[in-house]
């Protein structure tokens, strides 16, 4: 289910778009590991959210924009082991039970935990995005538009077990750039910086199998980068 609604106000000044949705998904594909490979398996799930995108242009040179978003995203009645936790010894596991109330274990001697009510991986609660904008024009033949786009997002687990070691700080990236055009538009030259701020922050996070020693093989944010980047658009 969604529901939504697009907006202009201020004689097309300000657009304000707005949305919610809810979404049942059952038999949600669930990529995991075992010994030697990667295997999909299916669990249910219940999505909550809001998104909302706004643009303003307080005068004809300056542009303003904001993402806003909220995501409830949790798995519900779906139960597996965790190759990087076998025993299941990780802070708040909590045991898939069978008939007699005794834990279960996989043929291999895996811990089956019960993930009902956890987090799906890479769903931030809350997120972030802004960017503002502003035109110059120096002559009748050329303009400068200068922008910057920011970034964030909260915290997150790298996987549906939810365990402390799964969970990651939110982060955020910062760039900007300033483009030269001609009145022809037919080729710019752009200056550009991105991860203004240098930050390293982990942004994704996967676990390898014991076959190869149950590593966690994480990304990070590439490091500030410049540069100068010239188009030119052919017909």
């Amino acid at each position: 289910f969604e529901l939504g609604s697009k907006n202009i106000f201020l004689d097309g000044r300000l657009q304000a778009n707005l949305g919610a949705f809810y979404y049942d998904y059952d038999d949600m594909q669930i990529g995991q590991i075992n010994e030697i490979t990667t295997t999909t398996v299916n669990g249910d799930a219940t999505v909550k959210g809001i998104e909302s995108e706004f643009v303003f242009l307080p005068t004809d040179a300056l542009r303003l924009d904001l993402g806003l978003a909220w995501l409830d995203f949790e798995i519900d009645d779906f139960q597996s082991a965790d190759q990087g936790d076998p025993d299941g010894i990780a802070p708040g596991t909590t045991p898939a039970l069978d008939g007699n109330g005794n834990p279960r274990f996989t043929d291999d001697g895996l811990l089956i935990k019960d993930l009902d009510g956890n987090v799906v991986r890479n769903a931030p609660e809350y997120s972030v995005n802004a960017g503002a904008q502003y035109d110059w024009q120096l002559t009748t033949a050329y303009s400068l538009t200068a922008r910057a786009d920011y970034f964030w997002q909260d915290d997150f687990y790298a996987n549906e077990f939810n365990k402390p070691s799964d969970k990651f700080d939110g982060w955020e990236q910062l760039d900007l750039q300033v483009t030269l055009r001609p009145a022809e538009n037919n080729w710019h030259a752009m200056l550009f910086v991105k991860n203004v701020l240098d930050n390293d922050d982990v942004t994704r996070m996967n676990q390898e199998g014991p076959e190869v020693g149950l590593f966690r093989n994480a990304t990070v944010l590439e490091p500030r980068t410049y540069g100068l980047e010239v188009r030119l658009t052919f017909e």
